[in-house]
């Protein structure tokens, strides 16, 4: 035990505070019930009626008057973000989250946060971890007329009530939280606790001439509180038994205790508040403290001590201050000559420092370290000014701060908020971003990646201009049109800015540039300036003189009428073994590519299931192949330059389906369809593409007699040829220029000759071949290779005639 110290020794401390750095206006009334989250960043506290935060990164204070506040407490480990929960004379609790500066309601837990906690006045909001590190909220409270205390235990994930603790003590003085117990002292000989594994209150006798206030817990499960009585007694209090240890017994009138850990664990440390003065104790475990004391000049009244790991402690008061106490540099006085800068602008930046030492100017980062070192160099006691060049600043709200290093490498800060803001981007713009029409111009380009671009604006002229003419704005439009220049265009939430310039004269050169601008009003630069000459488009029918129609009289209808009658009698073949055509073409894909399989009836272990009864001198088909279908994918070549011109030249796509009896290996009658689709835009008189898309659909109907080499069974190659008719019928879209689509229709008559090989892929896979044979009825599968050239012409208009290669997969069954 320690007792009767010496107030007047003065010795240096490796850290803790060493004087009254600050005094903070946080209003008018009494300062009371402070708290702070496990890194002293953010300070919880109530003024009068009001709930205060400051967060001590920035000294920056935020308000909070949601109801007639009681109590106010910080609660951490529930999110990423920090909460305050604060209690009110009507008895609710009111959860916000705390985010950069704001406090918003947490709906989870109620509407608009409130939280129906009590039926009672409350009077301190605590925040403490329980069990196994679960956090719940705890808020003091009083009934109207009944005396005594409880406590009500809220989940601050839902905020429904967990228990109701009944304190069965009447009076409240103080109370803190400490890492085993909740310590409430009643202004007289009784301490109350709360375990907070156990969760049971219990009450503690002082002794007689005791009458314990202050109370502050200590990093080692006890508490230490101070008694106006008996000489201003400090005592060590034991949350687990009835007993108190007096520990210090310095003077009379001793208005606040509080202990803390400093930056190591090593550093704990007891201060006393008197009326004009604090003193300073070294506690090295947290928890008794030493004989050593430092003592330092205060200004105010002391009403409760809160102490941080971040190297500050705080006193409050009752005239609505809250003074400051720390070892560390002192930063004050951070101002900015502007809130929201942009690229170019000086920024204008003092503060004061109140210790020698080197200091470097931040964005972003923390308070401690991190961030874009803007400026550094060497400050003594007083007024710093410095002016910063806005260079490529990350933009958006960033914290500017402030950081002293003294010759003992103790880091004092300031901290503020700044919006900043660049110059959009110009927007990428080229010749190929305009495309025409008849009497319209069409502008699409890449949207700018920035997030708060609000809009771009348009210049439209028939004059030239370049970017160097406008520092800002741009030219207003010239011309013989009634067009209202500049066009503003919203941002829009895809990634291509598409706008239409309408309507504008025919063969007359128009020069277009873009700026962007953002939510802040900001314009940025403008882009190249780009040219665009509206004129008269035509689709492919329209280049051919194409009318469209049916090709449906005299011979060539009979004979289309044939050919189409042909294919649909072809639909309705049917096999003669268990599945269909379709259904065999799948199951000669999924067991030609299958991997190896062992088969439960291959007694003989020769990869072919002995159920077949098959012979070992078995070399061919069991039976004989009667009909086939293939598919087949590849590039068509067209001749016809109005296709050509609109659609490209550089081969399309064209999908082929065949099926028809065979007859004794050596012919074959197919009834084919297929598909032909292919976009583009529509062109002027030059061939160069303009802004309406047109689409050409084509469906190929033909019947093919076929003649193939196929003299042995199981033939590895077999070369074949064919001549048949054909008849196309055609659909051609083109985008309407007042908006919807504009169609055209018809059908094409020709014939075709064609040579190509087939590939027996039953040679790769001998067992296979046979037990799908067995099983389904396929005699053979093949890859399939086509050379086609055909003749595609009608009376009038385009033709399809071309040239067709093609390989697909073929099935004899």
């Amino acid at each position: 035990m320690i007792s009767t110290l010496m107030l007047t020794m003065s010795i240096a401390f490796a850290a803790g505070p060493e004087r009254h750095a600050a005094t903070v206006d946080v209003g008018s009334s009494i300062v009371r019930n402070l708290s702070s989250d496990s890194s002293g960043e953010v300070l919880a506290m109530v003024v009068g009626s009001s709930a205060v935060v400051l967060d001590v990164r920035t000294w920056q204070q935020t308000r909070l008057n949601p109801c007639t506040v009681a109590g106010a407490t910080v609660v951490e480990g529930v999110g990423q973000e920090l909460e305050v929960w604060v209690g009110c004379n009507d008895g609710t609790v009111r959860a916000f989250a705390y985010v950069e500066g704001s406090m918003v309601p947490i709906d989870a837990v109620g509407e608009e946060g409130v939280v129906q906690a009590l039926n009672r006045r409350v009077l301190a909001m605590h925040s403490a971890p329980i069990g196994t590190g679960d956090r719940r909220v705890f808020a003091v409270g009083q009934e109207e007329g009944v005396d005594q205390l409880r406590v009500a235990m809220i989940d601050p994930e839902d905020g429904a009530i967990a228990q109701t603790l009944f304190i069965g003590l009447e009076g409240y003085h103080s109370s803190t939280v400490g890492p085993a117990f909740i310590y409430i002292t009643h202004g007289n000989a009784f301490i109350s606790t709360i375990n907070l594994q156990s969760l049971l209150p219990q009450f503690n006798l002082g002794g007689a001439g005791v009458e314990f206030t202050s109370v502050s817990a200590t990093a080692r499960q006890t508490a230490l509180v101070v008694s106006r009585l008996d000489e201003g007694m400090v005592a060590e209090h034991n949350g687990f038994t009835s007993m108190y240890t007096p520990v210090l017994t310095p003077a009379r009138n001793i208005r606040a205790v509080g202990t803390f850990l400093a930056d190591s664990e090593d550093d704990g440390y007891v201060m006393l508040a008197y009326d004009d003065r604090m003193v300073v104790y070294r506690s090295p475990d947290g928890g008794l403290p030493e004989s050593s004391a430092r003592t330092f000049s205060i200004e105010g009244s002391i009403r409760e001590l809160h102490t941080t790991v971040g190297g500050y402690a705080f006193g409050s008061t009752n005239t609505g201050s809250l003074l400051v106490f720390t070892d560390r540099p002192w930063v004050d006085d951070l101002m900015l000559s502007a809130e929201r800068v942009i690229t170019g602008d000086i920024l204008e930046l003092s503060f004061t420092t109140d210790t020698e030492g080197t200091y470097e100017v931040a964005l972003g980062g923390t308070y401690r370290q991190g961030g874009e070192i803007l400026a550094s160099g060497s400050a003594a006691p007083g007024s710093v000014e410095i002016e910063l060049p806005v260079t490529e600043w990350s933009e958006g709200f960033q914290r500017v701060f402030v950081r002293l290093t003294d010759s003992r490498g103790r880091i004092g800060h300031a901290g503020a908020e700044l919006l900043v803001d660049s110059r959009p981007r110009a927007p990428a713009l080229s010749q190929s971003s305009v495309t025409f029409d008849d009497r319209r111009l069409r502008l699409a380009f890449p949207a700018l990646a920035a997030t708060d671009i609000e809009r771009y604006t348009l210049y439209v002229t028939t004059e030239p201009f370049s970017p160097q003419d406008y520092e800002e704005g741009g030219p207003s439009y010239v011309g013989p049109d009634d067009l209202d220049a500049p066009i503003e265009v919203p941002a829009p939430d895809s990634a291509t800015v598409s706008v239409e310039i309408a309507p504008v004269t025919n063969d007359l050169t128009y020069y277009l540039a873009v700026r962007a601008t953002d939510e802040a009003g900001l314009e940025g630069a403008m882009s190249d300036v780009v040219q665009g000459r509206p004129r008269p488009t035509q689709s492919a029918s329209q280049l051919a003189g194409e009318g469209g129609g049916f090709d449906c009289d005299g011979t060539g209808g009979v004979r289309g009428a044939t050919a189409l009658g042909l294919g649909l009698g072809a639909l309705l073949l049917r096999t003669r073994r268990r599945g269909g055509a379709i259904l065999a073409l799948g199951l000669a894909v999924g067991l030609a590519f299958s991997v190896p399989v062992a088969h439960a009836a291959d007694e003989d272990g020769d990869g072919v299931d002995d159920r077949l009864q098959l012979t070992d001198d078995f070399k061919g088909d069991l039976t004989e192949a009667w009909a086939n279908i293939q598919v087949r994918y590849g590039i068509i070549t067209l001749r016809d330059e109005s296709l050509t011109q609109v659609y490209g030249a550089g081969g399309n796509n064209v999908l082929h389906v065949e099926f028809g009896p065979q007859i004794y290996r050596f012919l074959e009658l197919n009834f084919g369809a297929g598909l032909f689709q292919e976009l583009g835009f529509t062109v002027d008189s030059q061939g160069n593409p303009g802004s309406r898309r047109t689409m050409i659909t084509a469906v190929p109907l033909a019947v093919s007699p076929t003649l193939r080499l196929h003299f042995i069974d199981e033939q590895f190659i077999v070369p074949y040829a064919s001549a048949g008719l054909d008849w196309w019928l055609w659909n051609e879209q083109v985008d309407s220029i007042a908006g919807g689509k504009d169609g055209i229709s018809g059908s094409k008559f020709g014939y075709h000759w064609s040579l190509g090989a087939n590939l027996l892929l039953d040679t790769f896979s001998r067992d296979r071949a046979s037990m799908l044979e067995a099983q389904t009825g396929i005699n053979d599968t093949w890859l399939t290779f086509e050379y086609r050239r055909q003749f595609i012409e009608g009376e009038q208009g385009f033709s399809f005639s071309g040239d067709i290669f093609t390989a697909g997969l073929k099935i004899d069954f």
